[in-house]
């Protein structure tokens, strides 16, 4: 009986792409952030997974079924995640700088947190609100082009699809707060459109095409 690899039998992962976005690109640093701090994986190859869909299966999880054979729930939600992301040289050079600039600066973005969330006990800041301000935080000091409430909205909505229902009004004001004082202490060096107060219009929510041919 002919045998197909798991890899092979579901289409998911062969017709369906994402284009990239800069909102797509915050989050999979978010991701990338996260599972750096929750296992061994070295950063590089955390990137090649959760960027780019490239998959290190080891030989335990090369999984054969029979032809036509139906998949089980879990098999099916791990092909889905496996849809190729489609990025442009602007988006990835974004996130690719964004996540370089957040491990360079965790110290001291550390230091923001734990300043400016004192109201908050420690244990329920969670790893991902934690990690969503730290972000933000970096687009503040580092990217010029960038205007601090984008940032801070940017914050807002991927904590929506992230964590829970209450953490947007935690990151709003402890983001809020951190933005007045960089901004008091001149620290916070805009230029451009960096300086305009507009909701970013290019962060728009990633589209799915049902197949990668319709883009020419």
């Amino acid at each position: 009986m002919e045998k197909i690899d798991l890899k092979d039998i579901y289409p998911v992962s062969q017709n369906r792409i994402v284009h990239s976005s800069r909102r797509l690109a915050r989050e999979k640093v978010l991701q990338t952030i996260y599972a750096e701090s929750v296992c061994e994986t070295n950063v590089s190859d955390l990137v090649e997974h959760i960027f780019y869909r490239v998959f290190n299966f080891d030989e335990y999880e090369q999984i054969e079924l029979e032809k036509d054979k139906l998949l089980n729930p879990m098999q099916i939600q791990e092909l889905e995640s496996d849809t190729t992301i489609q990025w442009s040289d602007e988006h990835l050079d974004f996130a690719k700088q964004l996540l370089k600039s957040v491990i360079n600066r965790k110290v001291e973005l550390n230091e923001y947190l734990t300043t400016y969330s004192s109201d908050w006990q420690p244990d329920r800041i969670s790893s991902v609100d934690k990690y969503i301000i730290l972000i933000a935080i970096t687009e503040m000091l580092d990217f010029e082009e960038i205007p601090p409430k984008v940032s801070i909205n940017e914050a807002i909505d991927i904590s929506k699809m992230y964590s829970e229902n209450k953490s947007k009004t935690f990151i709003n004001g402890v983001l809020d707060t951190i933005f007045k004082k960089l901004q008091l202490d001149g620290k916070l060096k805009k230029s451009g459109r960096g300086l305009l107060d507009n909701k970013d219009k290019e962060d728009n929510k990633d589209k799915e095409i049902p197949n990668s041919e319709d883009n020419g």
